[in-house]
Formats: C-alpha cells, structure tokens, sequence
C-alpha cells in the first residue's frame, strides 16, 4: 500500500518521531451493497443481510456522510432505498502505536482484528469525527495473500527498483530459499493465475517477502502465518 494511494482526506500525516499510528474516536462502518433479487435468487449472503432488518438493528441513513457519533450504538444502518448497508464494525477505538515496537491485535474471529488494520489503510467508513494519523509510509499484507500472474521475483519487487541485497533479504526472512530450490525456475518461476501453482503457505510468504521489499516504515500483517505449517511458522 502506497502513502499516495491512501486518501489524505480520511488519514492525516505526520513526522511524530515517536508514534507511528494514532487513532482518536475511531468508529468504523463496513459498506454492504445489497443486490436487488427475486425471492428465490437470494443467496445465503442476501438473506444474513436482509434478515437484519428490525426496529432494534436497523437506522435509516441517505448516504454514508449521515453517519456520526451516535450514541444509540446501533449495529446496522441501511439507506433509505435499501441497498446499502453500513455494518458498525469498530467502536470507539483509541489507539496509539509506537514506531519500533512489535505489536499484537489479539481477539477472537469477528471481533474486528481485520477491520482494524483496513481501518488505518482507510478501507472503512469513518464516522465524521474519527480520526487516523498515520507517520511515515505502510505496507501491508492481507490475510488472504494476493498472488500475481507473472515471475516469483516480479511478485516480490512488485513494481519497484531490482535491488539484489534487499531481495536476497526478503526471501530469507521470509524463509524462501528451500522454495525456490523446488521450483523449476526459481526466481524466474512463472505464478499461474491467482497462484493455481503453488501452495497456500508459499502464497503468504510471497506476500510477507513483499511488504519486506518494499521496506516501509510500518508493517501492518493479517494473520499471515495462519497457512503455514508449524515448523515454518
């Protein structure tokens, strides 16, 4: 993820020398376009969604600018037409990180790890008055590893400068090496479509050894080492 790709409207920027992710008041919506169905089309999808519908779940919203710092703590809210949903995934979240430490969200499935981290990358809904502040530049490798079509080595440097040091570093501490011993090309190795060729493990040590290419201020990582076997763990 790129600083340039982040809207700078949402996430404010900073040169703190000492924290290096902030947020104050964060409360955070997932956005959920609702499909417009017959009866017997919906998907199980469709019906979790539509089946929120109640007086005790549901607020009636225009548009996503509509949504504040309401204290009635109301989980979903919908348009007026009903074909957005706006899921109230983050509560009142204040958080500060500091830059050099190794930090661990730790939670349950659905308590909004995931949703944290797409907070700071500004992949949410704010409410009007949270706020994000973000110090130097973010890399960030999502739970479900993104493969390209192209080169193992391609995959790694992703669009930037070819620096033999800082592959070579990448692939070790990302623990690489014996992979490419067994891939018939090694770094020239071709990834087929959505990585059809090579294993969930390999996937999201790929996706490690990027962001640690990229060499950005901050690591933010997904779970990355959930489809790894123990020992590579």
């Amino acid at each position: 993820m790129e600083v340039e790709e982040i809207d700078t409207s949402k996430v404010k920027y900073s040169d703190d020398s000492e924290v290096a992710v902030k947020i104050k008041k964060g409360n955070y919506y997932w956005k959920r376009e609702l499909t417009s169905k017959k009866p017997d089309e919906t998907s199980d999808e469709d019906d979790d969604l539509l089946s929120l519908r109640s007086e005790d779940s549901i607020e009636t919203v225009k548009s996503a600018s509509e949504i504040g710092e309401s204290s009635d703590d109301k989980f979903k809210q919908l348009n007026e037409e009903g074909k957005t949903m706006y899921v109230h995934a983050l509560r009142d979240i204040n958080i500060s990180i500091k830059k050099g430490k190794f930090t661990m969200v730790v939670g349950n499935i659905g308590s909004g790890k995931s949703s944290l981290l797409n907070a700071i990358i500004n992949e949410m809904v704010p409410a009007e008055r949270s706020r994000v502040t973000v110090s130097g530049s973010i890399a960030y490798s999502t739970q479900k590893a993104w493969i390209m079509s192209k080169t193992l080595q391609e995959n790694i440097t992703f669009f930037s400068p070819y620096n033999e040091e800082k592959l070579k570093e990448a692939i070790h501490y990302a623990c690489l090496e014996n992979d490419m011993k067994i891939l018939p090309k090694g770094l020239m190795t071709e990834i087929g479509e959505k990585g059809i060729n090579i294993s969930g493990g390999q996937k999201a040590r790929i996706s490690l050894a990027r962001s640690l290419y990229a060499d950005r201020d901050t690591l933010l990582l997904d779970d990355i080492i959930s489809a790894l076997d123990v020992h590579v763990a």
